[in-house]
């Protein structure tokens, strides 16, 4: 990789401890995801009791 391809993609990388990251994922996204969870995680459990 040529050397000024290289310095074009250097970047600042800043961090923000303050700012809440779970206001970044909507709340239908974790929803549909709970959904897709919910049945696959009762039968594990049910797989465990017996």
């Amino acid at each position: 990789m040529p050397e000024q391809i290289i310095e074009d993609q250097i970047v600042e990388v800043v961090t923000q401890p303050e700012e809440n990251y779970g206001a970044l994922i909507p709340e239908h996204a974790i929803l549909r995801f709970a959904r897709f969870l919910l049945p696959k995680i009762q039968a594990d459990l049910e797989k465990k009791e017996e």
